[in-house]
């Protein structure tokens, strides 16, 4: 759904769209070490964008860590361009948002595409034309020795995980 859709009135909405913001700390599960956060803590800071209209609601996430690494975006600076602080939206426009906070634009993006599935009666999956009702879950392998590393692993499959995710540290040598 663009933009122009919404300016032009053509959505067929009888109230204004309402954004909702939520920045959530959620407890994890365990610690992960990962290369662009060497101090983690035993929460997971997130935004999270709810976009409602006429009753019905799309969400979206922003994944930014909290804290800035790999990425100049954390989740606190996210919420702040989605909530629409005006030193940032003013210093480059739409445009400029897109270009310099491509995380939290995505979770706008998101809420607006569950939104439009929503509101047209189309599951995700449908429209994606998945045929399976059930995706294995997947785990993430904290950073470690070798031993570390493997002992997790072999914990994670046995409780029945299929996929996993092992965190490296780019030229850090890594034996297995």
């Amino acid at each position: 759904m663009s933009n122009r859709a919404w300016a032009e009135g053509t959505v067929g909405t009888v109230a204004p769209p309402l954004l909702e913001i939520r920045e959530l700390s959620l407890p994890v599960r365990a610690q992960l070490a990962a290369g662009h956060d060497d101090a983690p803590n035993g929460n997971r800071t997130l935004t999270v964008v709810g976009l409602t209209i006429d009753g019905s609601t799309g969400w979206g996430e922003c994944s930014a860590l909290p804290r800035v690494g790999y990425t100049h975006e954390s989740s606190g600076l996210a919420y702040d361009v989605l909530a629409g602080d005006p030193q940032i939206v003013q210093s480059g426009g739409a445009k400029g948002l897109v270009d310099r906070y491509p995380m939290a634009m995505a979770a706008l993006e998101m809420a607006e595409f569950d939104l439009q599935l929503k509101r047209t009666g189309v599951s995700l999956a449908a429209y994606l034309g998945v045929s399976e009702s059930i995706v294995p879950a997947g785990a993430v392998v904290s950073l470690g020795s070798a031993e570390q590393v493997h002992q997790q692993a072999a914990e994670l499959v046995e409780s029945g995980f299929r996929r996993l995710k092992l965190k490296v540290v780019p030229r850090r040598p890594c034996a297995m």
